[in-house]
């Protein structure tokens, strides 16, 4: 239930901060909202993957964050938002960074747990 919780607040966060309008620019490097895209949608599909385990369900659940994605991108001026097919770009690379890394953390804890399991039957 927790985990499909913080699934939910991050869809609420990524909505709110997607679709208010923009402020003053803080911080004035340029193209820095592609890599804030780009960090967001790869920390989208982890906190994701920490909520499902199946993988087939995970791999849908990556899909939807795309649509959801690129459903923002078409919204957004009616928000006082601009749309860019370049944010769409960057929150696609982000989902792929994500599902890389999910990918890879799965893979090391999985051998990090058979070589615990060998060990234990080894001592038996």
């Amino acid at each position: 239930m927790l985990k499909r919780l913080s699934v939910l607040i991050y869809i609420i966060a990524m909505l709110f901060l997607s679709l208010k309008p923009v402020g003053p620019k803080i911080i004035s490097i340029p193209y820095i909202f592609y890599l804030q895209h780009f960090i967001a949608y790869t920390a989208f599909v982890i906190v994701v993957a920490y909520a499902v385990n199946n993988k087939q369900v995970f791999y849908t659940s990556c899909s939807v964050i795309i649509f959801f994605s690129g459903l923002i991108e078409i919204i957004q001026p009616r928000f006082g938002r601009e749309s860019s097919i370049w944010d769409f770009v960057a929150n696609c690379l982000g989902v792929s960074l994500g599902i890389l890394v999910v990918y890879l953390l799965r893979k090391v804890r999985w051998r990090k747990h058979q070589r615990l399991s060998y060990k234990v039957s080894i001592n038996w």
